[in-house]
């Protein structure tokens, strides 16, 4: 603090220390933080074609588990069913009771039950990320430093608006990696085309 250490208010640590304490102990801030500045992977396996082509990676389909597995459970980390104090602020109608954890990926013994009920939670993902800090970064903005309460009422309405944007893309990343593993999940096509053989046998013992 200035008064102790004798060096004024613009001392570069004192203001780092500030804006810590201020992303710590507000709740918005510090979901802001925790969404997007702390490190995250978001990357997502490719689509099973390409996986099968490359060469490189000799890709069959026992590998299909630990390759989506991981990437699921990373991305747990922004499940709001898993906080509940934000179950609320994201109007959350799916909470989950306290003991029950979210379905894992499992394996190839897994009963098509589970199968089903894993990629049901999925489809249903509830994100708590926040992008509000992001949106302020890419519009240069900072609205605390604002005077004018208009113009602070303006530029926060553009910040939550880019920030619903990159939302959307949040959420359209979660969508694709819950298709991309739909589609290469060898429980799944091994059902599909259980389904597939069992409607052209129904069909040629309808043309006998």
């Amino acid at each position: 603090h200035p008064d102790k250490t004798g060096r004024d208010d613009d001392d570069y640590v004192f203001l780092a220390v500030k804006a810590a304490y201020d992303t710590l102990f507000d709740p918005a801030k510090r979901q802001a933080y925790d969404s997007t500045t702390m490190p995250f992977d978001e990357s997502i396996p490719p689509l099973r074609s390409a996986l099968v082509q490359d060469p490189m990676l000799l890709y069959k389909d026992e590998d299909f588990y630990e390759t989506f597995g991981p990437v699921f459970k990373r991305n747990l980390r922004f499940d709001a069913r898993l906080r509940p104090e934000l179950s609320k602020k994201n109007h959350s109608k799916r909470k989950m009771p306290k003991h029950q954890a979210p379905p894992l990926l499992g394996d190839a013994d897994t009963a098509l039950h589970d199968v089903h009920k894993f990629y049901e939670y999925w489809i249903h993902f509830e994100s708590w990320r926040d992008f509000s800090s992001v949106a302020a970064e890419e519009l240069q903005v900072q609205v605390d430093d604002v005077e004018s309460r208009f113009e602070k009422r303006y530029l926060q309405k553009e910040i939550d608006k880019r920030a619903k944007q990159l939302k959307k893309q949040e959420m359209g990343r979660i969508q694709t990696l819950v298709e991309r593993a739909m589609d290469a999940d060898p429980r799944l096509r091994k059902e599909r085309q259980k389904l597939v053989e069992e409607k052209e046998r129904s069909a040629r013992e309808r043309e006998e």
